[in-house]
């Protein structure tokens, strides 16, 4: 009797000390997500010289988390200077997870019937492919800004007049990003050429022709 006894002591003792749990057990399960920015009359524009700056609206929402969000904005459009212009537009969720978005404004009085877009490949690399696309009057995508096959980095530019393009700082999958000593060509062939400002390439000047 006093061994069954026992043995019903230590199981409840047992059983008792496994279920009691202390703030220290308790872990709290973070969701990771990220925001969509919405961008209310567009992304990309652009403007003459002493043209009228657009108006955008900017919002975020997490649809993991169902949040609303504030989003900060950045920056300014100088519209008497031609140039591509980049504000910056960020939004952080409860949790801390942020999504940077960008707006593009290009303030050029390039004629709107010049047109550098289409496929592009790097001298220094024959079997590379980029793809320059025309987002708005003399602004422009391309889908690997370094011609590099091992890093395709997609990046914004702007055509200003007829030889000169620009492409300052701006957020990439490589970090702040830009390029410099930009320039076009047209004859025999469409050519773009410059340098890219980042850590992850090299100084060497990048030459692309349309093909």
């Amino acid at each position: 009797m006093k061994k069954i006894t026992f043995f019903i002591f230590v199981i409840s003792a047992f059983i008792f000390t496994s279920c009691k749990k202390t703030p220290a057990d308790v872990s709290k399960v973070v969701k990771v997500s990220y925001p969509t920015i919405i961008y209310s009359g567009g992304q990309f524009f652009s403007i003459p010289v002493g043209g009228t700056v657009p108006s955008v609206t900017v919002s975020a929402y997490d649809s993991t988390l169902g949040q609303s969000l504030n989003v900060v904005q950045s920056g300014t459009v100088d519209n008497t200077t031609p140039g591509l212009y980049i504000l910056q537009a960020i939004a952080k969720n409860s949790n801390g997870y942020t999504t940077t978005g960008a707006i593009y404004v290009a303030v050029t009085n390039i004629s709107p019937t010049v047109d550098l877009s289409g496929n592009y490949a790097r001298l220094s690399t024959p079997d590379s492919s980029i793809v320059i696309t025309k987002e708005a009057n003399g602004l422009y995508q391309s889908s690997d800004i370094g011609g590099a096959l091992s890093l395709p980095i997609v990046a914004y530019f702007a055509q200003i007049n007829d030889s000169t393009i620009v492409g300052p700082d701006q957020p990439t999958d490589a970090g702040t990003l830009s390029i410099s000593n930009g320039a076009v060509t047209y004859s025999p062939d469409t050519t773009l050429s410059y340098h890219v400002v980042n850590a992850s390439f090299g100084t060497q000047l990048r030459t692309f022709v349309k093909y």
